[in-house]
């Protein structure tokens, strides 16, 4: 495939932020290709040169926010020094900045439109994919490095880790009382994915060398063995 000249990829990026901001302020619905063009400064014919119809702009404006996403989570996996419980950690602060990039453009309300659903299937599903690799790779790792348990099914645990996120968001979506989240739902959903992360890291990583857990009826007692010389 051709490559794209300096020219036309700075157009595109323009039409690419305009579109985001329309989509974000009014809705797929009531945003209309002219007001964009009108904004970029070209004609709507001009538009239309790069983008044969409104779904296909929106569709580029997600896509745009997943790949800036995965360049940000490919750096992040290649960082040796860092330990997978650190690298799962910064995952869901990337996680939270891309969700809540794509929060202002009411997607799950999109689902109702015969047109938008099969598109945004595809894009959601590709993605849904993705990002359970990145949870598998990072689990192996932690394992392979002795920093986590030898879990029985790392597809599992990265499987379950995905769909707790993914109920987390859609509970924020569905429990909002207007057209877009308010702010404190926002920080709630931050700190409700912060929560879930400690959790499945705790769940997953070795006590030290001599610490044994003792539990009782209310609580949890950490004990740890001495050794004499």
């Amino acid at each position: 495939m051709a490559s794209r000249s300096p020219k036309v990829l700075n157009i595109r990026l323009a039409i690419l932020d305009a579109a985001h901001q329309h989509f974000s302020h009014f809705g797929f619905a009531k945003v209309t290709m002219s007001e964009i063009a009108r904004d970029v400064g070209m004609g709507k014919a001009s538009l239309y040169y790069y983008f044969p119809a409104k779904e296909d702009l929106f569709k580029a404006v997600v896509l745009r926010e997943q790949e800036d996403f995965a360049v940000q989570i490919r750096i992040l996996l290649g960082k040796k020094e860092i330990s997978a419980s650190e690298k799962l950690a910064r995952y869901i602060e990337y996680r939270f900045e891309y969700s809540n990039k794509l929060m202002n453009l009411n997607i799950p309300d999109l689902y109702s439109s015969e047109k938008m659903r099969p598109l945004l299937k595809d894009l959601f599903q590709s993605f849904a994919k993705n990002e359970l690799l990145y949870f598998e790779r990072i689990i192996r790792e932690g394992r392979q490095q002795g920093e986590f348990l030898d879990i029985p099914s790392v597809e599992r645990m990265a499987k379950t880790f995905l769909h707790v996120l993914q109920g987390l968001r859609m509970r924020i979506y569905r429990n909002r009382t207007g057209p877009q989240v308010e702010p404190e739902r926002i920080e709630e959903l931050r700190n409700d994915m912060k929560a879930v992360t400690t959790i499945f890291i705790r769940s997953m990583t070795r006590e030290p060398e001599g610490h044994t857990l003792v539990s009782t009826p209310h609580r949890t007692i950490h004990q740890y063995s001495t050794k004499r010389s």
